[in-house]
């Protein structure tokens, strides 16, 4: 066991030391929405779409809730064939909406999709 871990120290080594490295992965929640969510949005787009759905429901802006939004929606918008993009448009139209029980950003994102999928009428 001990040998194997020195070999693959000393290959992770050898390939560092030729210049050789892996593709740089994106880091912070939004840099992984960007290369994530459909069409691959520019970082400052997406960082605006998710600070204005943020306002509209009353969630703060942190690193914790941009992860949670994001992953909120990629599973809504997977799940109903829609843009995440397009979600986070819907979500400040929607708010206050009765069809939901409150306007939690997962509620009013989840609503979105699933207008957006045609599943709702727009408005109640």
């Amino acid at each position: 066991m001990r040998t194997q871990i020195a070999i693959l120290a000393l290959a992770t080594i050898a390939l560092v030391g030729c210049g050789t490295s892996e593709p740089t992965k994106p880091e912070g929640a939004l840099e992984e929405m960007a290369v994530a969510f459909n069409g691959n949005p520019s970082v400052s787009s997406v960082q605006a779409a998710l600070d204005a759905a943020f306002v509209a429901t009353g969630t703060s802006t942190s690193e914790e809730n941009y992860s949670r939004a994001g992953s909120t929606l990629v599973v809504a918008s997977g799940e109903n064939g829609v843009s995440e993009m397009d979600v986070l448009a819907c979500i400040p139209g929607q708010v206050g909406d009765p069809r939901i029980p409150d306007d939690t950003f997962a509620s009013v994102a989840t609503l979105c999709a699933l207008i957006l999928a045609g599943d709702y009428p727009k408005t109640p």
